[in-house]
C-alpha cells in the first residue's frame, strides 16, 4: 500500500477536525442516548500491547476504533501518530504487513519519539491474520506501537 492510500484512508492526518467528520464519529453524536462503553476507558496505550475486540456484527465496534482514534487526536499527540485502516477487503496476512510497514515507514517523519496507535478495523476478516501481526511482532516492528 502507499503511503498515499494511507493518507486518503486517514483525511485527519491533513486535517485533525476531519474526525469529526467520519460517519460512524457523526452517527454516534446524532444518537441519544449515548453508549460509551467502559472498554473505551479501561484500555491504557503506555506500553506495546496487541488487543483484539470482537462481537457480533453492528454492535458498535468500528465506532469505538473512532472514538479512541478521536480522543488520540484531541490529546497533544501528533495526528499521525495513529493510523486507522480497514482490512474488510485485504486477501491476505501479507497485505496487512505491507499496509503498516507502509504506514511505519512514511510515520517516521512524525516529530519527537511518539506512540503509534494503529486500528486495524475488521482485520479478523483476514485468513490467519495473526500471523502477519505476529510477524511484526516478532521482529520488532510494533515497538512503541499499539
Amino acid at each position: 500500500m502507499e503511503p498515499e492510500d494511507l493518507e486518503r484512508r486517514n483525511p485527519w492526518w491533513r486535517r485533525v477536525e476531519a474526525i469529526e467528520e467520519d460517519f460512524h464519529v457523526v452517527e454516534f453524536e446524532s444518537h441519544e442516548p449515548k453508549w460509551d462503553p467502559d472498554v473505551r476507558r479501561s484500555l491504557h496505550f503506555e506500553q506495546d500491547r496487541v488487543f483484539t475486540l470482537r462481537g457480533p456484527r453492528q454492535v458498535g465496534k468500528t465506532t469505538l476504533l473512532k472514538l479512541l482514534l478521536r480522543d488520540v487526536l484531541g490529546s497533544d499527540a501528533h495526528p499521525r501518530s495513529a493510523l486507522y485502516l480497514s482490512c474488510d477487503l485485504f486477501q491476505d496476512p501479507g497485505e496487512i504487513v505491507s499496509a503498516v510497514d507502509a504506514y511505519l515507514e512514511s510515520s517516521r517523519t512524525v516529530p519527537g519519539e511518539e506512540r503509534r496507535l494503529l486500528l486495524l478495523d475488521e482485520v479478523t476478516s483476514v485468513r490467519d491474520w495473526d500471523r502477519g501481526v505476529k510477524h511484526m511482532v516478532d521482529r520488532g516492528a510494533l515497538v512503541a506501537s499499539t
